[in-house]
């Protein structure tokens, strides 16, 4: 286990829909300027699914029936803060965070249950790598309005193909 990180239980690891890979990510990643391959943290695989890439980010779908919830990772080796990007990275992340959380509302209005009010972090006290969650939160959800770190089981996708094919198409 590395430095820093804590053991966290696999979430969905064992969950699997039919004609769906959650190992395989959409696209090929795409190079760094550095000429290296973007490589998402290990520990992002423990509950989360490859989804999509973006210009700057790698995007993953939490597997968590409770909450529409996307990671953004910029694909950049090293980055552990907001201030490691570029100026130019960073408008290009705000970008990104507000196209994701229309991308998190539809997946909401896709469940029935609309999104009320998203929340957009970057904590990194356990995977150090840069990421923002965005999650969509409503009243009635059994956290609310308390944190979803680390609180109570995930449930699985109700379904995750869809779910992935609206996450593409944001």
């Amino acid at each position: 286990m590395r430095q820093g990180s804590i053991e966290r239980p696999a979430l969905q690891k064992d969950y699997q829909a039919p004609g769906l890979d959650f190992e395989t990510p959409p696209e090929k990643s795409l190079p760094m300027p550095d000429g290296q391959e973007f490589q998402p943290d290990p520990a992002f695989s423990a509950g989360s699914v490859a989804a999509a890439e973006w210009p700057l980010c790698h995007v993953r779908l939490q597997l968590d029936g409770r909450f529409p919830w996307l990671i953004l990772l910029p694909r950049r080796a090293g980055l552990v803060e907001v201030e490691d990007l570029t100026a130019a990275e960073r408008a290009q992340l705000i970008e990104e965070t507000v196209r994701a959380g229309r991308v998190v509302r539809a997946l909401g209005d896709a469940w029935g249950r609309p999104v009320e009010k998203l929340n957009v972090a970057a904590l990194g006290n356990v995977t150090r790598q840069l990421h923002l969650h965005v999650v969509g939160r409503h009243g009635d959800d059994g956290l609310w309005p308390d944190p979803v770190w680390g609180r109570g089981a995930a449930t699985p996708l109700v379904d995750p193909a869809r779910a992935l094919e609206i996450v593409r198409a944001g």
